[in-house]
């Protein structure tokens, strides 16, 4: 296998920075998240080499199969933003995709995952204000966590 095991699907719904200047419409945050949840969906669905018929909102798919999916499943990530983002892709997503370090983003992704999936990836980092942040959604993570067992 070519990335050996090491291959994961990141996704994002764009942002109005430089994509609106495509000469058409930019839609709205709202049905950009709704493009990639439906994306996320039919993604999954081809990639279980299954054949695939769709017909959405915003995609349709005609008997479509990946012929060759990978011995492990590829895993998704779906960038977020904020809470309404977080509520909505984590029970669809692996993993959480963001590009500003923020405890209460990390922490509100891992309470609105479905339950069996708890899992928390500890990552050390040689940057002690990336530590920091890390500590800081780690305790975030176990308040919840905590608050939310029976």
């Amino acid at each position: 296998m070519l990335s050996q095991g090491r291959f994961l699907l990141n996704l994002g719904a764009g942002e109005n920075l430089d994509e609106h200047v495509v000469g058409q419409r930019w839609p709205a945050v709202g049905e950009r998240h709704d493009m990639l949840e439906e994306a996320v969906t039919v993604i999954r669905a081809l990639l279980t080499g299954e054949r695939t018929t769709w017909e959405g909102a915003h995609f349709r798919v005609d008997s479509a199969r990946v012929w060759d999916v990978p011995d492990q499943p590829v895993q998704i990530g779906v960038a977020v933003s904020g809470d309404q983002s977080v509520s909505r892709f984590a029970p669809l997503a692996d993993h959480l995709v963001a590009v500003e370090p923020s405890a209460e983003l990390v922490a509100g992704w891992a309470q609105a995952r479905p339950a069996g999936f708890t899992d928390v990836a500890v990552v050390q980092v040689g940057d002690e204000g990336q530590q920091r942040f890390l500590d800081e959604a780690a305790g975030l993570l176990l308040e919840r966590l905590r608050a939310a067992a029976p």
